[in-house]
């Protein structure tokens, strides 16, 4: 292959990346969505929402992952209180959080999670 015609390929595809790019931007605004949201989604990152999680009676909640998935995004309508590593601990629901990693949201729940699970808190307005 010439190299003109290999340079006209490579610009093709990236002509072709970033039309694909703001056609998921266009699909996610027509949806309703943000399209912040559909990139973290889209980089593998799973996303969830503060207020689908349902703690224990004690206020806590234990978010546990599985396969590949190494990033946690939760989207928040309260500002965080606190957040480091738990101490050995015991939730009402049973679960061993000892060692785990936690984030305390203000008048909500405390979630735990896996130290090696990177997690991101997205403030809602």
């Amino acid at each position: 292959m010439s190299a003109v015609r290999e340079w006209q390929a490579r610009g093709a595809e990236r002509v072709e990346q970033e039309a694909a790019s703001t056609r998921a931007v266009v699909a996610a605004l027509l949806e309703g969505l943000d399209p912040l949201l559909v990139e973290m989604r889209d980089s593998g990152a799973v996303v969830i929402e503060l207020e689908d999680v349902v703690p224990d009676e004690a206020g806590e909640a234990v978010l546990l992952h599985g396969g590949d998935a190494r990033r946690l995004v939760v989207l928040a309508s309260r500002a965080v209180e606190e957040s480091g590593r738990a101490v050995p601990h015991i939730t009402a629901a049973g679960e061993n959080v000892s060692g785990m990693r936690y984030v305390r949201f203000a008048g909500g729940p405390v979630l735990y999670y896996p130290a090696p699970l990177e997690l991101e808190i997205v403030r809602l307005q």
